[in-house]
């Protein structure tokens, strides 16, 4: 590359997406963070998927409940799931996932 770029004419922008092989690990971890981050409900074509928002939801979170929604929700996931008080805020509660899959994914 030169050392001061300019772009080329006529310009062209190319746009490329990361891509993640399916069912490895990496597919269902990327499936269970969007489930995390989408409200049940929410999508139209499924709308049982997705994990109830836990933001002000007291203390201490029902972590069975949580599992067996990922679980619902994606069942090749495997999660182990732990909670704790954050270091600094006592009343920030932080949610740990560990992730396996099922059947050696």
């Amino acid at each position: 590359m030169a050392e001061v770029p300019h772009f080329a004419l006529p310009f062209n922008l190319k746009i490329s997406a990361d891509v993640v092989e399916q069912d490895t690990i990496e597919d269902v971890a990327d499936c269970v963070y969007v489930m995390l981050r989408t409200p049940p409900g929410s999508r139209p074509e499924a709308p049982t998927f997705g994990i109830d928002d836990m933001a002000f939801v007291d203390q201490p979170v029902n972590l069975d409940e949580v599992r067996a929604q990922i679980v619902q929700n994606d069942p090749r996931a495997e999660v182990n799931l732990l909670q704790s008080p954050d270091r600094y805020d006592q009343l920030i509660l932080r949610v740990s996932i560990e992730l396996n899959t099922r059947g050696g994914i």
